[in-house]
């Protein structure tokens, strides 16, 4: 009789509740809101580790009311006389860690600067944030932002940056960035008559802002070449592909000289140009050696180069 009494009494719990208390995480346990007592500390354990749903989400709280509890908790764990005491009904609130603009900002602006890195960028958040409570987390709270979604140039860019807490997705708030792209073109320094030649000795390097949506752009140095103007064109102005007449020095259907370049090696082969081309294009070439088709820039009259980085 003595050791089956001594066995029962190390099967009794109690569990205590308070009237409020402050829970972290994403999921409740009856630890995390109850001072839980017994002799036994795996059976203590057992009560602790048992499931009652969901932590409230941060501006909300939920009412547990103790009788409901021991309904819930008892036959869980079959064998162990649990007492429910204290507080009759209690208020769960969650426990809340600011997620700061500064941190979303910092986030998303990293992965942009990762994707533009070695361009001449200049990028700005367009439209607003705000300071984000999120749960506070047994473990913590992370923020990550996922790679850009956007042009390869410049143009709008979408980064989300997704809220973790104990190393599980909470939130994901989007963010737009405008990111616009600065580069050395050349201008004209003079006025160029309609018909005339244009030569490099007419144009200066400027740094501009590159236009936002227009697809094409302004001849180089290179593509300049041999270049005749068709229409009047004023200082100050790029010129692009449809201001000049440009000779057409590589034709479709023509044998061509290749070059190719694989890092510090490069050979000369022959092949088959697939495209008409200007000085600076590029354009489809055919090698003889292979039935495969590459894609190479204009350089010369009748010369290919094709670099296979």
């Amino acid at each position: 009789m003595l050791i089956a009494t001594l066995l029962l009494s190390f099967g009794n719990v109690t569990v205590e509740l308070p009237a409020k208390v402050e829970a972290s995480g994403l999921n409740l346990r009856l630890g995390d809101i109850a001072q839980v007592t017994g002799e036994d500390a795996f059976e203590v354990e057992r009560v602790r580790d048992i499931d009652l749903g969901y932590v409230p989400a941060p501006g909300y709280s939920r009412l547990l009311y103790r009788a409901r509890l021991a309904q819930q908790v008892k036959p869980q764990i079959p064998g162990v006389d649990i007492t429910f005491a204290g507080s009759t009904k209690c208020r769960v609130s969650p426990r809340t860690r600011v997620v700061t603009v500064a941190e979303l900002q910092g986030q998303a602006r990293k992965v942009i600067e990762a994707k533009f890195k070695g361009t001449g960028v200049e990028i700005s958040l367009t439209g607003g944030l705000r300071d984000i409570s999120a749960p506070s987390g047994k473990k913590g709270v992370e923020v990550k932002a996922r790679p850009a979604k956007g042009p390869a140039g410049q143009g709008v860019q979408g980064v989300a940056v997704d809220i973790l807490v104990d190393g599980e997705l909470w939130r994901t708030q989007w963010t737009t960035w405008s990111v616009a792209v600065w580069e050395d073109i050349p201008v004209l320094r003079v006025r160029v008559s309609k018909g005339q030649k244009v030569t490099p000795d007419m144009f200066q390097l400027e740094r501009r802002k590159r236009a936002h949506g227009v697809s094409s752009r302004p001849l180089s140095f290179r593509n300049l070449q041999n270049a005749v103007a068709a229409r009047e064109l004023a200082p100050g102005d790029p010129v692009y592909a449809r201001d000049v007449t440009r000779e057409i020095v590589v034709t479709e259907g023509h044998r061509v000289q290749v070059e190719v370049q694989s890092g510090r090696v490069s050979a000369t082969t022959a092949g088959v140009a697939r495209q008409d081309g200007r000085i600076g294009d590029t354009v489809r070439v055919q090698l003889d050696s292979s039935e495969r088709e590459l894609t190479g820039t204009v350089v010369a009259k009748n010369r290919i180069r094709v670099d296979l980085r």
